[in-house]
């Protein structure tokens, strides 16, 4: 059986490349098309942090607490003056592979995210970017997958966690098509 990274890049191809193009609409060096970039992650990302922040499979992963970058994308829309939203948190999988699943887009993002905080930076005027620059200066992507891979996996197990992840990468589609346009 091939590495869970590699079932989950293939099974969630389609939809992440939906979402890296939905999210690309974006001007970053405009302020208001930041914000609502910024607003669009903050409608999937804090709910779900808040939802993993309690979950035990969540909590098994290395530096579990330092992963989450709630605070910092709060801290962005606070610096641009830009409310936040108040999606309900999402209920969980309630197995072990669902959650991976979702870690993974949300881990995913955060190396997408060091790719823009260098477009952002290049703005015409200074820009928060502390939810971009998250964890840059630590090791959480190579920790994530020596988790991910030290988990024991099935082919049901991998269908679930890709189901999860594409359904992840779904609602951060949604988020960016209704937050794009003023």
């Amino acid at each position: 059986m091939q590495p869970a990274r590699h079932h989950l890049r293939q099974a969630t191809q389609a939809h992440h490349a939906r979402v890296d193009a939905a999210f690309s609409l974006f001007d970053l060096a405009d302020t208001a098309a930041y914000g609502r970039f910024l607003s669009a992650h903050a409608r999937v990302l804090l709910p779900l942090e808040a939802a993993l922040a309690g979950d035990a499979t969540f909590a098994s992963m290395p530096s579990a607490a330092s992963r989450l970058r709630s605070q910092a994308l709060k801290d962005d829309l606070d610096a641009l003056r830009l409310p936040l939203p108040h999606d309900p948190p999402p209920t969980l999988p309630a197995d072990r592979e669902g959650v991976a699943g979702i870690c993974y887009v949300l881990e995913g993002s955060r190396l997408g995210g060091r790719v823009l905080a260098r477009r952002v930076a290049a703005a015409p005027g200074p820009l928060p970017a502390a939810f971009l620059r998250h964890g840059e200066d630590q090791p959480l992507w190579p920790t994530f997958l020596a988790w991910l891979e030290s988990l024991t996996w099935t082919p049901a197990g991998l269908a679930r966690a890709a189901a999860a992840a594409s359904a992840t990468f779904d609602g951060f589609l949604t988020a960016a098509q209704q937050t794009r346009t003023p």
